[in-house]
């Protein structure tokens, strides 16, 4: 079997530190991140040049654990107490004499450090400590309430302690001690000890609290820690001690899953007793030799336990480093593994079927709003016609006089028309603003739809530039169209124009062909021909009227009826287009987004690509490394076993 010497673990620790020093800096790693492996970096060179060898002493209140350092130090220099002490740690380490550091937690008041040659330590402060040995000061800050809630740290220098041997004597603790204890005994172990030794009182062997501690706290450190049961000597009978050690075991394995636990048996006080001249008995005398044996075992487990500590250190430190490699480069395969099968399912599968079925459904809505504002046009029109040319007969019908006759020519059948007219203007007006409103409700729907398809592609990155297209206003009838085209119409009948006026001379003219050719002399010149050649025949002159008058009124309004429809037709057309072009602007731009999209992603399957095949040489030998680390612990563990 391999023995400590003939390992050369940790010869390359340096080259480790150092290659994962020139990694960080190479690779993308987070700052907080790169800061947090730097500090690891400098613990472990910290603890690499370090040549002391950490123990860390760790138990409940009365579990032996004082006297089992003192012990060790071969000095009664702790004292024993079932009370709660301080909550700090304390480290003993080699001295030429002795020598105590105390630490405050009032970082305000300096660190006192007193030696064996100080007879009458005083501080004015610290209860108690009035004209004392160091002994006694030594006590006080390791073991009295009123004084030890104001320490820090406490670091003793004895002259008995081998040169490279740190013991640190954890807080003790109980079910309920303050969770301050634990933290620090966590610390220590985590930080500090290269081995833990468990004090476990043979009065009380391997508490239920004992055990939720191990597991809660120390559950990743177990196998770096050796049980020591104490007090054994206090058990007389063999078969009890071996029971006793077989129960600690059996609960080690099951309860916490440590195979093979180290466990040593102890009666610490009897090398206490020696040092104090009190005579030993013969058959405890044997308790002196096993101690021997234990501290021998301890202190060769401690060498090992460093260099597994390292190895430990360096493995964490190697495993961290390779997940801050692999994790951020998994994540954005995954990011674009993800991000491409959504594109593949959330867009428009067959773009040109949805575009020709939104064209095809647009103009049916359209088509039938058109139709309708078709025939209502057309109904209004033949209203008013109807109504106009009957409020116009009654007029002329109505006549019971050559004056009256004149007036309803001259005046009331122009008033009857413009009021058709102004009338009829805004119906129409009204019908082409619901034919307007319809085409709003068009385009909404399309914009339902678009965006249900669209939707799923803005939540992946995509964005529609709106303003880039036609919007709701664009597609807006210009209704001062369809009201320019009726004035056009009156305006027309009062100056004559041949295209829309009363059998192509307006209305003025119209009345003139049946009375008189002027305008402006149509009244008087109307009435004296009247008078003459219709032999004062009144009604007779009133049909005459009525018969010219009426085909002139049905055609001005057949007129009115074809205007519309050529005002209609060209909104129609103009409407059609419209739409179109909205539907296609907006699928245009989906299309680009879509290739944008797509572009990107085959850039980041290429940069994804380039940044595998560039750290996959790091990883390779991050991985390398570790595993060399690996089959070093399992060496070591083997010479623990």
């Amino acid at each position: 079997m391999e023995t400590i010497e003939q390992l050369e673990t940790l010869t390359e620790c340096e080259d480790y530190l150092q290659f994962v020093e020139k990694l960080i800096e190479q690779l993308n790693i987070d700052g907080f991140k790169r800061v947090e492996i730097r500090q690891q970096i400098k613990r472990i060179r910290q603890r690499y040049n370090d040549p002391n060898l950490y123990l860390a002493v760790v138990g409940e209140f009365s579990s032996g654990k004082s006297t089992f350092i003192n012990a060790l130090l071969r000095d009664e220099l702790l004292k024993t107490s079932n009370l709660v002490t301080t909550a700090a740690a304390t480290r003993i380490s080699h001295g030429s004499e002795l020598e105590v550091e105390v630490g405050f937690k009032d970082t305000r008041k300096p660190k006192i450090k007193i030696d064996s040659k100080n007879k009458n330590i005083s501080v004015v402060w610290l209860p108690g400590v009035k004209e004392i040995n160091i002994r006694k000061f030594i006590e006080l800050v390791t073991s009295s309430e009123e004084v030890t809630k104001h320490i820090q740290d406490v670091a003793i220098t004895h002259p008995s302690l081998a040169d490279d041997i740190v013991i640190i004597d954890t807080p003790g603790f109980n079910p309920g001690s303050n969770a301050e204890h634990k933290k620090i005994t966590l610390q220590v172990v985590e930080n500090e000890a290269d081995a833990a030794v468990i004090t476990i009182s043979s009065q009380k062997p391997l508490t239920d609290h004992l055990i939720q501690f191990l597991e809660s706290t120390l559950r990743p450190y177990l196998h770096r820690c050796v049980f020591v049961v104490t007090r054994m000597d206090d058990i007389r009978e063999i078969d009890q001690q071996s029971g006793i050690i077989e129960y600690i075991r059996e609960r080690l394995k099951t309860e916490l899953g440590i195979e093979q636990p180290t466990i040593f048996s102890s009666a610490a006080q009897i090398i206490i007793d020696e040092i104090n001249g009190e005579r030993i008995r013969k058959n405890l005398y044997h308790w002196k030799d096993e101690f021997l044996e234990l501290e021998a075992a301890l202190w060769k487990r401690l060498q090992v336990e460093r260099s597994l500590s390292i190895a430990e250190k360096l493995l964490r430190l190697l495993t961290q480093l390779l997940e801050q490699v692999e994790t951020p480069l998994k994540e954005e395969w995954n990011h674009y593994q993800i991000k491409q099968a959504a594109i593949e399912g959330e867009t428009i599968q067959d773009l040109e079927s949805f575009t020709s079925e939104q064209h095809k459904v647009c103009h049916s809505r359209l088509e039938e709003a058109i139709s309708k504002t078709r025939n209502k046009i057309d109904d209004c029109i033949a209203q008013h016609r109807d109504k106009t040319i009957s409020k116009i007969r009654s007029a002329i019908s109505g006549s019971d006089d050559w004056g009256t006759l004149n007036d309803a020519i001259e005046n009331k059948a122009e008033i009857i028309l413009k009021a058709s007219q102004e009338s009829l203007q805004n119906e129409i007006q009204i019908e082409i603003g619901k034919l307007s409103q319809a085409v709003v409700d068009i385009n909404r729907h399309f914009d339902r739809k678009f965006s249900e398809a669209y939707r799923r592609l803005q939540s992946l990155g995509g964005r529609l530039e709106v303003s880039s297209v036609s919007t709701h206003k664009s597609f807006q009838m210009n209704t001062s169209q369809a009201l320019d085209s009726t004035r056009s119409l009156h305006h027309e009948l009062n100056e004559g124009d041949g295209n829309l006026a009363l059998g192509g001379a307006g209305l003025g003219a119209v009345i003139g062909t049946i009375l008189l050719p002027g305008i402006g002399t149509v009244i008087g010149g109307f009435l004296g021909g009247v008078l003459t050649s219709l032999f004062g025949s009144l009604d007779k002159r009133k049909e005459q009227i009525w018969d010219k008058l009426r085909p002139n009124l049905y055609s001005y309004f057949g007129t009115v009826e074809k205007q519309a429809e050529q005002v209609l037709d060209t909104y129609a057309r103009d409407v059609r287009s419209a739409v179109d072009r909205r539907i296609d602007s907006y699928i245009a731009q989906y299309k680009t987004i879509v290739e944008r999209m797509q572009s990107e992603q085959q850039a980041e399957l290429q940069r994804l690509n380039r940044l595998q095949h560039e750290v996959q040489g790091d990883l390779s030998e991050i991985k390398r490394r570790r595993d060399a680390l690996i089959v070093q612990q399992q060496r070591l563990a083997k010479i623990i076993v």
